[in-house]
């Protein structure tokens, strides 16, 4: 699953009967890659099965109506959002539920997958530290914030919070 998933085997593997031969060598890398006598050798006989992904998992979704957003009339890039849904579709990104673009203040593309919807709570990973700190840079150069060293007692009274404790006052 990793060649196929990960190292675009799965363009390379289509449909069908597959012979993968493996070959075993002892190598040493030294700027020049030197290989030694074959150690092990194998192959695999693989079966790709036929993805059925339907014209309905590829199109492109229509944007719902009170977004909150204004709605672009801004070309898209057609076979390439479709290209992505069939990936999707293909399950070649796991756990994806949503794509949302918003271009010069307007929603371009708003689409949703694996049974999400714009309701949906969403698993947002990385995002979230990356937007706060590109905030705390923007509210640092905009003089909001001295630096990212201040303490939390510059802004707030930390005794009046519950579970106050020394240790809270020095949080940066």
């Amino acid at each position: 699953m990793r060649f196929y998933r990960g190292h675009d085997g799965i363009d390379v593997l289509t449909d069908g009967n597959h012979t993968l031969k493996i070959e075993i060598r002892p190598y040493l890398n030294t700027g020049n890659i030197i290989t030694g006598p074959v150690i092990a050798e194998g192959q695999i006989n693989l079966n790709v099965p036929k993805q059925n992904i339907s014209e309905y998992q590829m199109a492109i979704q229509t944007i719902l109506p009170n977004s909150g957003w204004k709605v672009s009339n801004e070309k898209k890039h057609t076979e390439m959002i479709r290209n992505l849904n069939k990936k999707i579709a293909e399950e070649r990104f796991k756990n994806i539920t949503s794509i949302v673009v918003i271009k010069n203040e307007k929603l371009l593309l708003e689409e949703y997958f694996n049974g999400s919807g714009r309701d949906s709570l969403q698993d947002t990973r990385s995002v979230g530290k990356t937007f706060a700190s590109a905030l705390m840079g923007i509210a640092i150069q905009e003089g909001f914030i001295k630096s990212e060293y201040q303490h939390l007692k510059e802004f707030y009274d930390i005794k009046s919070f519950e579970n106050y404790s020394p240790e809270k006052t020095a949080l940066p």
